[in-house]
């Protein structure tokens, strides 16, 4: 089973949803104690009270008394009934499958009795059509009664998941993960992975509500000092970085005792609606596209809140500096080692291309990749980032890392890649690339091999067609030099 993960399937129990929903965590600490001083009792009253219930049934005289035949007979027929009733609540129970496996060839439920794991005819991956969600007829969103349904391409086999039978975020998450593994040919309907996704504590109407609740006036019109304490728990310990936008906070968790960065974004206050909910909108978008990401070399979203009109992302902090401070403190780095920069780029670009639907970072610069102590590159600042599905016309990025096509306007999983040929230029000459040009680093480097030369060329070439087409194409360029 090591290459198949089983993911619990099931309704929750009535007694697990009253557990969950109306047991505070104080109760749920103290009925542990409530058990034992429950079974103290009965081990102390227990067979006293047996007996006094013995006596009020006068067995010896079952053949003298119809009264006493009667209320035995009585008794039977209701000890027969609960049987019965418990024996087939338990055989429609183990007809029902409790688990859905997955595996590399396709997803099926299953029947899982401690070793013995039972599954249902599969569909298979390569046959996987498209997946998308509806609700159940007669029921709306709040209730939360969405079908899942995977369809294959001969329409002769179909899977229907209740997703409130997938009751914790792990088994969701799991899921999620099998569909970016294996259903790469799938059509997969973006509200699928949004769904699936774990809701975080903020949602965006909890943001839109507390940024139109704020008093009209800031409280402070400059960066927050040192030592500044948002939420009675995150302490700013010094400024990383200021834009135009906001600023970025070394700051102290003190309830978890450890250091995170605040990402602050700056909401206008007198600005017409329209502009106030799309600063929002924005916010919201990239906290979104950070949650819905987990690579231990892409900074993950730790939360985010609102207050004094500047919205705060909650972000992991990595030790190190910005791959554009070290070369330029260092000067241009050796070929072997740009060339392991660049593998660890396409991995990165990798995890973002290859989610469901394809994620475009659209800043992928030096001045967002951290290099930590151990030479592992860490992918920062999504706040440019969009799905491909999305339609967002505005131009973002820095112009000298950016494509033709994406300052047109028009961006795709490309772009990226020419970003990455901007970066390993940069990283093997110290200058930044000048911008729409395909980038030679041999004419400013004389120590670069011409064949790692026209890998940076093809990746920043200035028609796409041109370029390596994608991510994996590139990464086998470069392993291939290594």
């Amino acid at each position: 089973m090591s290459d198949k993960t089983l993911i619990p399937y099931g309704a929750p129990s009535m007694l697990s949803r009253w557990f969950r929903d109306y047991w505070t965590e104080r109760d749920r600490r103290a009925a542990p104690w409530l058990i034992v001083c429950i079974l103290l009792l009965f081990l102390t009253k227990g067979p006293n009270l047996a007996l006094w219930l013995v006596s009020l049934m006068p067995l010896e005289q079952l053949g003298n008394s119809g009264a006493s035949i009667m209320a035995h007979n009585i008794l039977l027929a209701v000890a027969s009934v609960l049987s019965i009733t418990w024996f087939g609540f338990w055989f429609w129970t183990i007809l029902k499958p409790n688990h859905i496996l997955v595996s590399p060839t396709g997803i099926a439920f299953a029947r899982v009795f401690g070793p013995i794991v039972l599954p249902d005819k599969m569909v298979r991956w390569s046959y996987l059509k498209t997946v998308f969600v509806a609700l159940d007829k007669g029921r709306t969103a709040s209730h939360g009664a969405y079908q899942l349904f995977l369809n294959d391409d001969k329409q002769s086999e179909h899977l229907k998941l209740d997703l409130r039978h997938l009751e914790y975020d792990e088994c969701r998450e799991a899921l999620v993960d099998a569909f970016v593994k294996h259903a790469r040919s799938a059509q997969i309907d973006p509200y699928v992975i949004d769904l699936l996704s774990p809701q975080r504590e903020l949602s965006f109407t909890e943001i839109w509500i507390s940024a139109l609740s704020a008093p009209p006036h800031r409280e402070r019109l400059l960066p927050l000092d040192d030592g500044t304490l948002l939420e009675q728990r995150y302490r700013t310990v010094k400024r990383l970085g200021a834009g135009g936008q906001g600023t970025v906070y070394l700051a102290e968790d003190t309830v978890e005792n450890k250091q995170i960065v605040l990402k602050e974004t700056i909401l206008p206050v007198y600005a017409d609606l329209v502009s106030r909910k799309r600063s929002i909108e924005d916010f919201h978008r990239e906290a979104q596209l950070l949650a819905a990401i987990k690579h231990p070399q892409i900074v993950s979203f730790l939360g985010s809140f609102v207050f004094d009109h500047r919205a705060y992302l909650l972000l992991e902090y990595f030790e190190g500096q910005t791959l554009k401070t070290l070369v330029e403190s260092s000067g241009p780095v050796s070929e072997a080692r740009a060339i392991d920069w660049g593998m660890q780029m396409c991995e990165l670009l990798g995890v973002l291309h290859k989610s469901v639907p394809p994620l475009m970072h659209r800043d992928f610069t030096p001045d967002n990749l951290i290099v930590r102590d151990d030479n592992k590159l860490v992918l920062l600042d999504f706040a440019a980032a969009v799905r491909e599905s999305e339609n967002r016309e505005e131009v973002a990025g820095k112009t000298a890392y950016m494509a033709p096509e994406q300052l047109q306007g028009n961006p795709t999983p490309q772009s990226d890649l020419y970003g990455a040929g901007g970066t390993l230029f940069f990283a093997l000459t110290g200058q930044h690339p000048d911008a729409l040009c395909e980038c030679h680093p041999i004419t400013l480097n004389n120590n670069i091999s011409k064949k790692l030369n026209d890998v940076v060329a093809k990746a920043t070439k200035y028609e796409s067609s041109a370029r390596f087409q994608t991510v994996d194409e590139l990464d086998a360029a470069l392993r291939q030099l290594a």
